[in-house]
């Protein structure tokens, strides 16, 4: 099993919003973004990617476990005090999220794909989020665990 690299994850959920006949726009964005105004040129819904963390495990043979830690936002406008909108635009994007795990569970079990043997769905949460950013936008944010290799603790011996 290869080990993952930065931009495959990246690359892996910017092909999942291309694909995706709903989602307009795809952005890695810092958490410190939030607090202001939205970038230039984002059409909704929008699919943002926080940057990644990783966790650390260790069995008792001393195999090191690596597992990123990924978090997605499925994002979109909505009006101002305008509930109905509101409601509608978190109906929206709370399908879109559902979706986007089901892709991930469907490549996770497909042993062609390097997504095989993963990701657990119990690694999962989504959770409403908005209003963010200054431009009033809602949707929902999936927390999920990607796995890495699990190798012996050898360094690597070119650095």
């Amino acid at each position: 099993m290869a080990e993952i690299s930065y931009s495959t994850l990246l690359d892996y959920f910017r092909n999942l919003q291309q694909k995706h006949v709903d989602l307009n726009t795809f952005f890695r964005f810092d958490r410190r973004e939030i607090m202001g105004k939205i970038r230039n040129g984002v059409q909704y819904p929008a699919l943002l990617m926080e940057d990644f963390d990783l966790d650390y495990n260790e069995n008792v043979a001393q195999n090191k476990h690596e597992s990123f830690e990924v978090s997605v936002l499925v994002l979109e406008y909505a009006k101002h005090d305008d509930y109905d909108n509101i409601e509608s635009v978190l109906g929206k994007c709370l399908e879109i999220a559902r979706e986007i795990e089901r892709r991930i569970t469907a490549d996770s079990e497909n042993p062609d794909h390097w997504m095989y043997n993963r990701y657990e769905a119990n690694s999962t949460t989504i959770h409403k989020v908005g209003p963010i950013f200054s431009d009033t936008c809602y949707g929902y944010r999936l927390a999920t665990t990607i796995d890495n290799t699990i190798s012996k603790r050898l360094p690597n011996s070119s650095k």
